[in-house]
């Protein structure tokens, strides 16, 4: 009998993996930087050729330290144009061989319909960042995290990947329909209390 650490320590070694050939490089770097909201950076260290960029990875806490489950990545060779789609080892709301396929067939990026219907993404499950399993909706009432979310230092965090990137565009979007309702101002400090009774005396000079 396998124990349960032992299975979800299987489940990382899972990953399938998607092989494209002579896959033009202007079309994969748009799926990245356009569709998927992230950026190819060079793949491990040395002289290799392959470009990668990972989608938000899941860290999972055990009695042995902990580890991380891949949220899948995609790599790309410019010189030969092969184009690997590795499938996420945890449970997540997209797959990498989907959202290409969808890209080959409609490049508008998910993001931007978030931009135009906010509301249809109302239930849709957050499956990275510090929300993670919560729906849009529930996490837009996190004010003080929106709030962080929608300024200049905060958007540059969560625009990096698709997921973050959709959860940004629909603030964002309630925020502009109803300011006061999406993001909720700061609670400021109470005044202190004013002492009751006459004024006090100004002391008297010698």
């Amino acid at each position: 009998q396998g124990s349960a650490e032992q299975a979800r320590m299987a489940g990382r070694s899972r990953d399938e993996v998607t092989r494209h050939d002579h896959v033009p490089r202007v079309d994969v770097q748009a799926f990245v930087q356009e569709f998927l909201s992230g950026r190819l950076t060079p793949a491990g260290q040395g002289k290799s050729t392959w470009l990668s960029y990972h989608l938000p990875k899941a860290h999972v806490k055990s009695r042995r330290g902990g580890y991380a489950l891949s949220g899948g990545h995609v790599k790309y060779n410019p010189n030969t144009g092969t184009l690997l789609l590795s499938i996420a080892g945890r449970a997540t709301q997209f797959g990498l061989a989907d959202l290409w396929n969808r890209f080959l067939e409609d490049r508008t990026p998910l993001w931007q319909q978030v931009q135009q219907q906010p509301h249809a993404f109302d239930k849709y499950v957050t499956d990275s960042g510090k929300y993670t399993g919560m729906t849009f909706e529930e996490v837009c009432k996190q004010h003080s995290y929106v709030r962080w979310m929608l300024k200049p230092k905060g958007r540059e965090k969560c625009t990096k990947s698709l997921g973050m990137r959709m959860l940004y565009e629909y603030c964002k979007a309630l925020q502009a329909e109803a300011p006061d309702e999406a993001v909720a101002p700061p609670q400021t400090r109470g005044t202190k209390r004013k002492r009751w009774g006459p004024p006090r005396a100004p002391p008297s000079t010698p």
